[in-house]
């Protein structure tokens, strides 16, 4: 599958819009330290590349355009994060 933050990908056609495909994944810091590792966070934006994928799969899609990457924090102590991922799955020939 290819994914693209770009709204169309060179080369190909679009020729079907199947809808807006999210992946999301919730992280836990440690709430003394505040430190995430880098691996952790890497792990887990890659969990959430893989629902968004699964999602487009389920709706017949072959790709997914115009993807964003959002990193969020929130609770008191900002020991909670949340990596969000989406983009519009699409079929390209």
């Amino acid at each position: 599958m290819i994914i693209t933050t770009t709204p169309s990908i060179e080369g190909r056609t679009i020729t079907s819009y199947k809808g807006i495909v999210i992946g999301e994944v919730i992280i836990f810091t440690n709430s003394l330290t505040r430190n995430m590792d880098v691996a952790q966070l890497r792990e887990s934006r890659e969990k959430a590349f893989q629902q968004m994928e699964q999602n487009a799969n389920k709706l017949g899609a072959n790709s997914i355009v115009g993807v964003d990457i959002n990193y969020d924090t929130f609770s008191p102590g900002n020991n909670i994060m949340i990596i969000s991922v989406s983009g519009t799955a699409v079929v390209v020939e």
